[in-house]
């Protein structure tokens, strides 16, 4: 059962990804930021449908970030509602599921050539930058639990839901994987 309220930690951490969606520290985000930060990482990578990226963001702009809610698409969903909303969201009972249906995208971009596999290769050029070489290698190496060298949709699933719902192992690679948490 989760607990009522979520750990300063984890709070650091979900801090992280919406610095990602608000590099200009307004202290919201709306949905076109979403996509104009993922619109800008999909031009480094030429095989991968916008659109089918930019609908799985804003499913998860929908059903993580705001609940389920219907928000107009200028809605500024502010830090501490992200908070609260995605506490609510990874308690769901079917948060594994979201987390399944989120991740196949994520997945896809990265295994560009559906080999069913993302190589160290593959990872590292997706998550060094954000992370730092010596974190993303980290949270690869642990992520690779059969030791075959490469990461399956499955292990990968694994590890985004470990990140969303773990609130205290501040040393796990997978907690690394936006890079380094400041104090508050």
């Amino acid at each position: 059962m989760a607990q009522q309220n979520y750990t300063e930690f984890w709070a650091r951490k979900m801090k992280k990804v919406f610095c990602v969606f608000d590099p200009e520290k307004k202290g919201y985000i709306t949905l076109q930021a979403m996509y104009d930060t993922y619109g800008q990482f999909i031009e480094s990578y030429p095989k991968v449908q916008k659109d089918k990226i930019l609908k799985q963001h804003e499913r998860a702009w929908r059903v993580l970030y705001n609940c389920g809610q219907e928000v107009p698409p200028d809605h500024q969903l502010t830090e501490e509602q992200y908070l609260k909303n995605m506490w609510v969201s990874v308690n769901k009972p079917n948060f594994i599921d979201e987390a399944k249906l989120m991740s196949r995208e994520v997945f896809d971009q990265m295994d560009l050539e559906h080999k069913g596999y993302i190589t160290k290769a593959e990872f590292l050029k997706l998550n060094a930058k954000r992370a730092g070489e010596e974190n993303a290698l980290a949270a690869f190496n642990k992520m690779d639990v059969n030791l075959n060298g490469m990461v399956e949709f499955d292990e990968l699933v694994r590890s985004k839901c470990f990140y969303y719902t773990d609130v205290s192992d501040e040393k796990h690679p997978f907690n690394l994987i936006h890079g380094p948490l400041e104090k508050d």
